[in-house]
């Protein structure tokens, strides 16, 4: 890695974005990067806008704020459009068809990635844990975190009271994670 990989995660409340990018930034760090993670909330109650922001490098990459992103990942419409903007030429937007409406039909200047989060939760056995599915599914688009690391930053970030949830998360940053790896549209 030349230099830091800046990503961005928009959603709502509730679904699980911060916790996902919690998990990306520990396994980073667990892979000899250095991470920087913040995060935004529009309100703080279940539904309201959030953005969560990674940046990670191979030295102090700095803040997390940036004037552009390599990544995007949409869970929902709420702040897509005031990130979109901010993902550089050449970038990979990540959004889910089902909460983010035309998200890849006006740039032709970045790759665009159908991602059915709560389809593939479903499929890994837990349609709640659609947030574990992108934090696998950006590990490896964004090259950041490998998958044995975000086993490993499971039992780390999720809080006691969730423990019961690691095995069905684990399940879903596998499917994340293959799922990426797939994709003909990922950088290599």
């Amino acid at each position: 890695m030349s230099r830091p990989v800046a990503i961005v995660m928009t959603g709502r409340g509730g679904q699980g974005g911060k916790l996902a990018m919690e998990l990306l930034a520990w396994s980073a760090s667990a892979g000899g990067l250095v991470p920087v993670l913040y995060s935004i909330y529009g309100a703080l109650i279940r539904g309201g806008d959030i953005a969560s922001f990674l940046v990670a490098g191979e030295t102090d990459p700095g803040v997390a704020l940036r004037d552009s992103y390599d990544v995007m990942c949409a869970m929902h419409n709420n702040w897509f459009g005031r990130y979109y903007a901010l993902l550089r030429p050449g970038g990979v937007l990540v959004a889910d068809p089902a909460h983010v409406t035309g998200a890849m039909q006006d740039r032709d200047d970045v790759r665009g990635l159908a991602a059915p989060w709560s389809q593939l939760a479903a499929g890994a056995g837990d349609r709640r844990s659609a947030n574990m599915v992108a934090a696998g599914a950006i590990a490896a688009i964004a090259g950041i975190a490998a998958a044995a690391a975000l086993e490993e930053g499971m039992h780390a970030v999720v809080p006691a009271h969730r423990a019961a949830r690691i095995e069905g998360n684990l399940a879903a940053v596998r499917v994340g994670y293959d799922w990426a790896a797939r994709q003909a549209d990922v950088p290599a």
